[in-house]
């Protein structure tokens, strides 16, 4: 639910940072150029550093703490960084996700059916996400403030739930590959 938010960069920087179209529509093509390497730099230091789960941690903790520090955001600058920081990040999340959930499966003939499960429930995030921002903007008068809130807690929930199952089948050590 959280993940697709901060792509609506563009009327915010409008409307919080006060900049012209042609600005708000370079940070939304930043964010999405961005998303080229965070779809293949992830997967080179999952594959030779850290496992694709250990890097899915990260992408989505470094994409929540990012969309937390959105909301302080009232420069330019400061908005150009998180489109920055999201835009590699938070393809990291896209790129990582089907990885790190085939490493986790022991008996891959189940592979398929568990891929699809889990993609089947981020649908519902997907399809509810958006009108859900949207109720939040409109409850604070505009404001992006509780849709940013919302989006925030749901990611780094995420990356909570993430840690769980890799504490538990692998134990607590940061630097093992997993």
């Amino acid at each position: 639910m959280a993940f697709n938010r901060p792509s609506q960069i563009k009327p915010v920087a409008k409307d919080v940072v006060h900049v012209s179209s042609s600005t708000s529509l370079d940070l939304l093509l930043v964010v999405n150029a961005l998303g080229l390497a965070g779809r293949v730099v992830p997967a080179l230091v999952a594959d030779h550093l850290l496992g694709p789960l250990n890097t899915l941690i990260v992408t989505v903790a470094v994409s929540g703490i990012s969309v937390y520090l959105w909301a302080a955001i009232d420069t330019l600058a400061g908005t150009w960084m998180f489109a920055v920081v999201y835009g590699f990040f938070g393809a990291g999340i896209q790129s990582m996700f089907p990885p790190a959930l085939a490493n986790s499966q022991a008996d891959i003939s189940k592979l398929g059916v568990r891929v699809g499960m889990v993609f089947s429930v981020m649908s519902i995030g997907c399809l509810c996400g958006t009108p859900l921002a949207g109720a939040l903007i409109s409850s604070n008068e505009g404001g992006c403030f509780y849709a940013q809130m919302f989006g925030r807690s749901v990611m780094v929930c995420g990356a909570l739930v993430l840690l769980v199952p890799r504490v538990l089948s692998f134990g607590w050590h940061p630097l093992r590959k997993v």
